[in-house]
């Protein structure tokens, strides 16, 4: 259904679209026009006889009785704006979002973008979530790591590397029974 006045409406999208409840409507029509009453067909369907006057009255006004557009928030970009962003993508399908944003210089947020390109059918590339490296961080990383340190590591950890026989030798059995747990 596009029904636009003034550029600003658009279908809803909500369960009253669903072809079932589009269904019941007309079975209300249908059983007012085999010459049941509103009392009776409220009854028969299990609804208000409000909701029933509702849609009786909706269909003789318009004809019909499909949901009516709703207003909603006017589009950010143009048809031009969307084109211009296939264009884009088609010369270059490796392109993020943000540079698709930039290069197609459009007036809209990231997320809008990819928005458009769903509706499109296509996609952008979405990159890997790296953080920078700059040259301080990496010798802030290769002077933590001295051999000293590695050593002592090492031999903090290396327990966990070794056998239950050999933990329970350098352990002694008095420490290997406080370890394991066990009780007298």
């Amino acid at each position: 259904m596009e029904v636009r006045p003034r550029g600003r409406a658009r279908p809803a999208r909500t369960r009253a679209d669903r072809p079932e409840v589009i269904m019941r409507r007309t079975l209300i029509v249908g059983y007012h026009a085999a010459g049941k009453g509103i009392r009776e067909i409220s009854q028969l369907m299990g609804i208000s006889r409000a909701t029933v006057r509702l849609w009786l009255r909706r269909y003789e006004a318009e004809g019909h009785v499909l949901t009516r557009p709703r207003p909603g928030r006017p589009r950010v970009t143009t048809n031009e704006d969307d084109e211009r962003l296939r264009r884009a993508v088609e010369r270059n399908p490796q392109m993020t979002a943000v540079t698709l944003t930039r290069e197609a210089e459009l007036p809209c947020h990231v997320v809008t973008t990819r928005r458009r390109l769903w509706e499109a059918g296509l996609r952008c590339h979405i990159p890997a979530r790296k953080e920078m490296l700059t040259e301080a961080k990496k010798q802030s990383r290769l002077s933590s790591r001295s051999p000293v340190l590695e050593v002592e590591r090492y031999q903090i950890f290396g327990h966990k590397h070794r056998t239950e026989d050999e933990k329970r030798e350098s352990l002694g059995f008095r420490s290997w029974v406080d370890v394991v747990g066990w009780t007298r």
